[in-house]
């Protein structure tokens, strides 16, 4: 007879060992099912997740280390500035679809134009204010005749703002490379900001680039005029921000759309061009001032220019490039993007990957220890059959050959069930798991600690509920799932088996038949 032939009738013969068997391997495979269902299941549904998130990512200073760095030394830190060649260098990077970086101008003024502002919308709010004010306006904080516009710089002809979808053209152009290159006196500004002036695509507008005596100490510097500078400004563009449909607004929401609405979009270059009048004024009332304001370098280097925004390719490429931008950085800088929108669920996830892990661990352990015992035991209690094969000149190779076909027979059904139930269960576990840690979550109250130039912060928004990233969670057994299990699985058996066929190949049929034990 055969050893298949053998192996087939020893699998029907010891039943009742071989379902303590097919038990043991079920039990086990169906702890390493849930591990590796759960890993995957977080894996797919954190893919799933970036695929909503908008490709945007921003650079900006840490501003929390800096908290905390600033509170153990008790130092005043000096920042690094991120300059356009590292910006350039980083926009380079084959991740990035479009990039961009402003140069702010915050000195410009007007005795003409009026800021866009729509107290009505405050009525919409969660807590409605029947009397809101323009937070941002001069004339309102200080009670001048004149407005105070800051100017938003752009180096991107195109403008990622508007490639992004945070605003829309819906009038006119955007820059020409010519414009950004010389420094042009072009504005792209909002409808609500032309109708609040009475103005049309195509007209120019007057802007005083002002110099106040600020150094001096004086108790109101508005009071105290140096110099001025008038630019004249084609409108070229128009541009439309939409308030967020569908939720309840805030009156933080309604403020960030009212600054947004008065942005006023120019070149770069316009905004530095002011620097050298600026230097130029104080080196005749303030010299002392200027070795505080200069500095070695390109005019570029010495600035610090923010919003440096970065439009991605893929949302799925958010996480590579934040590790390669991270380490280029200068120390006290990082990356952001709008992660956070599913942080509450990132961090249940994280929770459920460390139980997987540990689970995962478990099951390794206890399969090689329980099937290399199991399967020695196995063999020493068949060691009189063992040895009258090998005494009729059975080969080794082949009584090996029949002990691994009744196991493999064995495990494959144990697996092959083990694969589903584990699944199963892993899936309803760990979905009551995340939906109850998601509520917990929900119902704790948390300080958030806002940081300038996030993608929030910037105007970029992802909203998405517990219930909508709950639906995201991809518990679905695919095929690398499946490939996954079978293999871990199957090498943790040949590891198991390897101490019995050790013992099984140096068997003498002597010692077996004479002393009836093995060794």
């Amino acid at each position: 007879m055969n050893f298949l032939k053998r192996a087939t009738l020893t699998l029907k013969r010891q039943l009742f060992k071989t379902m303590l068997l097919f038990a043991m391997v079920f039990l086990l495979g169906a702890l390493m099912s849930s591990a590796i269902s759960i890993r995957y299941a977080i894996i797919n549904t954190d893919h799933a997740l970036r695929r909503q998130l908008p490709a945007v990512a921003t650079i900006h200073v840490d501003e929390r280390r800096i908290q905390v760095e600033q509170e153990l030394s008790d130092e005043w830190i000096f920042l690094e500035n991120v300059t356009p060649t590292l910006i350039r260098e980083i926009g380079r990077l084959p991740y990035v679809q479009a990039f961009d970086y402003t140069a702010w101008g915050h000195r410009f003024f007007s005795e003409t134009l009026m800021r866009a502002f729509d107290a009505d919308l405050f009525l919409l709010a969660e807590h409605p204010q029947e009397n809101a004010t323009d937070r941002g306006s001069l004339t309102v904080r200080e009670g001048v005749s004149f407005e105070q516009f800051t100017l938003k710089g752009i180096q991107n002809p195109n403008v990622v703002d508007i490639e992004s979808g945070l605003v829309d053209l819906v009038s006119g152009r955007v820059f020409t490379e010519d414009e950004i290159e010389n420094g042009a006196h072009v504005v792209i500004v909002s409808q609500s900001f032309l109708n609040a002036n009475h103005l049309v695509l195509g007209e120019h507008m007057l802007l005083e680039y002002r110099i106040y005596d600020e150094f001096s100490g004086h108790e109101n510097p508005l009071d105290h005029l140096i110099d001025t500078k008038i630019f004249e400004l084609e409108i070229i563009g128009i541009f439309d921000h939409a308030l967020p449909e569908g939720e309840q607004l805030s009156s933080g929401t309604i403020h960030q759309h009212i600054q947004m609405v008065n942005r006023l979009y120019v070149p770069n270059r316009l905004v530095e061009s002011v620097i050298p009048f600026y230097f130029d004024t104080f080196l005749e009332t303030h010299p002392e001032i200027l070795e505080h304001l200069m500095g070695e370098g390109e005019l570029e280097d010495m600035l610090r220019y923010e919003n440096i925004v970065f439009l991605l390719n893929d949302p799925l490429d958010l996480e590579s490039f934040r590790a390669y931008v991270n380490s280029r950085l200068p120390e006290f800088w990082t990356t952001s993007d709008l992660s956070n929108a599913y942080a509450d669920m990132s961090s249940s996830m994280a929770m459920m990957q460390e139980i997987a892990n540990a689970l995962a661990i478990s099951a390794f352990v206890a399969t090689i220890i329980t099937l290399g015992l199991l399967i020695l035991l196995y063999i020493k209690d068949r060691k009189l059959e063992i040895g009258v094969y090998l005494a009729l000149g059975e080969k080794k190779k082949k009584i090996v050959g029949q002990v691994m076909i009744e196991l493999l027979v064995v495990a494959v059904l144990a697996l092959s069930f083990s694969l589903i139930v584990g699944h199963l269960v892993a899936t309803q576990v760990s979905v009551h798991m995340i939906q109850t840690d998601l509520v917990r979550q929900a119902s704790e109250e948390r300080v958030i600690i806002g940081e300038a130039d996030t993608p929030e912060a910037l105007g970029f928004r992802h909203e998405i509920t517990h219930e909508e990233m709950l639906e995201l969670y991809d518990t679905s057994l695919n095929l690398m799932t499946v490939i996954v299990f079978y293999g871990t699985t199957f090498a943790i058996i040949a590891i198991s088996v390897i101490p019995p066929i050790y013992y099984l190949a140096k068997l003498q049929p002597k010692n077996v038949l004479i002393k009836g034990s093995i060794g």
